[in-house]
């Protein structure tokens, strides 16, 4: 697997995959800041980013399991996540220290 990152519409990194399996988009306030880690079986390193809304990631990948740390207080995250298959989840979160969780398969 390859890890493929676009930040709030640029890409960056050496190698961006051909066709992203999942899309993780991250708004909400400007002054929140998070850390996102997303793990595959079979890697032996994390992708690993940390930010501020807005930002987009390509992953190529699957049975990635996620987690976002807001570490901002009082600002709220909102993410998005889409499958290949198109499957599609919404999650929100403000206040420093709280954790959202995700598993793509």
């Amino acid at each position: 697997m390859r890890w493929g990152l676009a930040l709030a519409g640029f890409l960056t990194g050496a190698a961006a995959p051909a066709a992203a399996e999942v899309s993780i988009v991250i708004d909400g306030d400007a002054e929140a800041h998070f850390i996102l880690e997303c793990a595959s079986p079979g890697e032996e390193a994390p992708f690993r980013s940390e930010g501020h809304p807005p930002a987009r990631y390509q992953l190529d990948g699957t049975d990635l399991d996620c987690t976002l740390r807001q570490t901002a207080e009082g600002a709220r995250i909102v993410v998005s996540v889409e499958s290949a298959s198109g499957n599609r989840s919404h999650l929100a979160t403000s206040g420093a220290g709280s954790v959202l969780r995700f598993v793509v398969k």
